[in-house]
């Protein structure tokens, strides 16, 4: 089967292997048993909740590019102390490179500023790429897991 996006579990074993990571806040659910040490993983938008970003890792041993373009969130990141393997960069993904305007949200339990959804305020610009420029810049032609 070509690699592409967006694939549906094609069977009985490929459902029962999708798997929940993270915290009940900041996890996905993704089929980990395709991945190995050799796999690339994007992550964006990843706020302080990196629950799924580090047990992926932790699981399946990949690559995983976390991204996420707030200065907040670059600083709070920085002190982590990430595994080799979990890779940090400050820029958001768009379908467009330059900057968005991203809100921070008005809703109690919620953290991340957001360019999709219209939280009320100002909002801060912040550096977005398109994913075939992060791709480039990174030197992958193919990534294994995107969330």
């Amino acid at each position: 089967m070509p690699k592409g996006f967006f694939l549906l579990p094609q069977s009985v074993g490929e459902i029962r292997s999708l798997k929940r990571l993270g915290s009940p806040y900041g996890g996905w659910v993704c089929q980990t048993t395709k991945l190995r040490s050799e796999s690339v993983a994007y992550s964006f938008g990843v706020g302080t909740d990196i629950s799924f970003d580090l047990e992926l890792v932790a699981l399946t041993g990949c690559t995983l590019h976390a991204s996420d373009p707030t200065p907040d969130l670059a600083s709070w990141i920085r002190q982590q102390g990430l595994p080799a393997n979990l890779l940090f960069h400050d820029v958001g993904l768009a379908d467009r490179g330059g900057e968005l305007v991203f809100h921070r949200p008005d809703i109690l339990g919620y953290f991340s500023p957001s360019a999709a959804f219209g939280y009320p305020g100002a909002g801060e610009r912040f550096p977005v790429h398109r994913l075939a420029t992060i791709m480039k810049k990174l030197g992958h032609s193919s990534i294994d897991l995107l969330k």
